[in-house]
Parts: C-alpha cells; sequence; structure tokens
C-alpha cells in the first residue's frame, strides 16, 4: 500500500509539474521535482510514523541539507510560502515565532524571515 501512495504521488507531482515547453528548462525542473519527492516521501514517513503510533519525529529520509548551497538562497523570492522555502533550502534547524517567524539554519546564522505567513527577508550562509 505505502509503495501505491508513493507512486501515485509521484505520478500526480510529475504531471502538475511538466508545463508545456519545459525542455529549457529542464535541470532546474528535475531539481525542483527531486526536491519535492524527497519532501513527499518524508511527509508519508511521517504519516506512516503516527499512523503505527511510533513517534512522529522519526525520520526514515535524511533532511536535505540544500542550505549549504548559495545557488539556492538566490533563488528565494519575497512572498514565498513556508512549502516553498522548506523545498528550496529543507527544513530548518530551528523555528522561533509566530506572526513573524524566523527560520534558521546550521551555525553560520543562516535563517530566513516570515511576516503573516509570507517569505519576507533572509540571510544566506557565509
Amino acid at each position: 500500500m505505502n509503495s501505491i501512495i508513493r507512486t501515485t504521488l509521484l505520478a500526480m507531482l510529475v504531471s502538475i509539474a511538466m508545463p508545456v515547453g519545459a525542455a529549457d528548462n529542464g535541470p532546474t525542473i528535475i531539481n525542483s521535482l527531486e526536491r519535492r519527492i524527497v519532501d513527499l516521501e518524508k511527509r508519508v514517513s511521517e504519516l506512516e510514523a503516527t499512523r503505527n503510533g511510533t513517534p512522529s519525529k522519526v525520520s526514515l529520509i535524511p533532511t536535505l541539507e540544500n542550505w549549504k548551497d548559495l545557488k539556492n538562497w538566490r533563488q528565494l523570492r519575497t512572498g514565498m510560502s513556508y512549502d516553498e522555502v522548506r523545498a528550496l533550502l529543507g527544513e530548518p534547524e530551528n523555528i522561533e515565532g509566530g506572526r513573524v517567524a524566523y527560520w534558521y539554519w546550521g551555525s553560520s546564522n543562516a535563517h530566513v524571515v516570515f511576516m503573516s505567513d509570507k517569505l519576507y527577508k533572509w540571510s544566506e550562509p557565509r
């Protein structure tokens, strides 16, 4: 059943993420799809862990370390959602706040700031 869910999610993701004429953006689309697949697999694993009664913090998929790559930071745009930032940079190591939320990665002071659930500003790793 788990493989059916994952296959269905992958098929849905590919069908909605591939716009007509996407051949020119092949590497960008592939990278985006890979990030989304890892994120979806992580979510499915967490749901399965919850269903099986194990703690939801158990992660069967390694945490993305995309935040270490400056090219990912340079794809950020103000107004992005939490999920869009998470797909680009991976799961933050620390989150603080509410309406103004700060997400931190590593010890390099790399962080993003959200205001009203939208990306407001960020500081790249040094």
